[in-house]
Parts: C-alpha cells; structure tokens; sequence
C-alpha cells in the first residue's frame, strides 16, 4: 500500500518523499531492494547512555541489573519497542538474544493477552509453517486456517500485517 502512494507522489512535481524501513527489509524485501533509492541513510543503533538507559529508568526500570547482552539487544530500536510491549504488561524481559526476546514476547503479548492466547499461538505456527514450507517471508490468507477475527486481533496486536498484495507476514 505505502508503496503505491511512494510510486503516486514521485510523479507529482516539487514533491520529496522521504520513506524509512529496517534495514533487513531494505536489503531482503524485493519490493524494496529492486527500487533505486537516490539516498539510504542508516541510523544504526540508538546510543545506551544517552538514548535507551534515561528511557529504561523513565519506566521504572533498573537499567543495572540487566545482563550486557539485554543492553545491547535494547539499543535496536525494534527490540526497545518488544521490550516496551512486554513492560506495560508487567513483564521485564531478561532475553540475551533476539530469540529469547521474541519468545518472551509471544509468551507474554500474544498467549497472555485473553484476546489472543493459545488459539493465536497455534494460528501463528500454522503461519510459520506454511512459510517455511513455501520458503518464503509472506503466505496467501487462503493457506492458513484461521478465523477472520482471529487474524483482524492479530493485525491489531501488530503481530502480523498484510502485504500490498493482501497476503500475511509478521511485523518482527
């Protein structure tokens, strides 16, 4: 969808369109890699002390008990917002690696939500299966047996989304 109104707004005159992405998708995703981008300018990660620390005690996190691999996980910005999720659940994760972190995460904003829980869990291992099967980053919503609703709550927990082409792909 963005990318269409990118495509639209490049051919109006006087018209600068600025678009961000991670950067695994600018370099994965081929409806953004095969584009010529005139520039790409990477942010990196967000600096500890001066960025993530005063954000951490700001939610009343003790930013000195955590392991020197949550810190490092902490300062992507993607996973600072993981992190953020599980907080205002009351979960302070203590993930050492990415995979810890977005195991936490399910557990804690996708089984524990009473929306969502096991039948979502389930849903996404279908979503994850066919994907793997297929080989591919996205399924067609045909290829996964789960409800309207069940979808609709995951798209609203930012779990999944769909692609320009109404197909399914998780948002981390």
């Amino acid at each position: 969808f963005f990318l269409s109104q990118i495509d639209q707004l490049l051919t109006a005159s006087n018209v600068a369109v600025v678009a961000a992405s991670r950067a695994f998708d600018a370099k994965y995703d081929a409806r953004l890699s095969n584009r010529d981008w005139e520039l790409s300018i990477d942010l990196g990660q967000l600096d500890w002390q001066a960025e993530v620390a005063p954000l951490l005690r700001d939610w009343g996190v003790d930013e000195k008990g955590l392991e020197r691999e949550t810190k490092a996980l902490l300062t992507n910005p993607r996973n600072l917002a993981v992190f953020s999720d599980m907080l205002l659940r009351g979960f302070v994760s203590i993930g050492k690696t990415q995979q810890d972190l977005t195991r936490e995460y399910l557990y804690v904003c996708v089984r524990g939500d009473p929306a969502l829980g096991d039948a979502a869990m389930n849903g996404l291992e279908q979503i994850a299966q066919e994907m793997l099967n297929r080989r591919s980053m996205e399924v067609a919503r045909e290829r996964v047996a789960i409800s309207v609703e069940l979808e609709n709550a995951l798209q609203s927990a930012a779990v999944i989304q769909l692609t320009e082409t109404g197909k399914i792909e998780f948002t981390h």
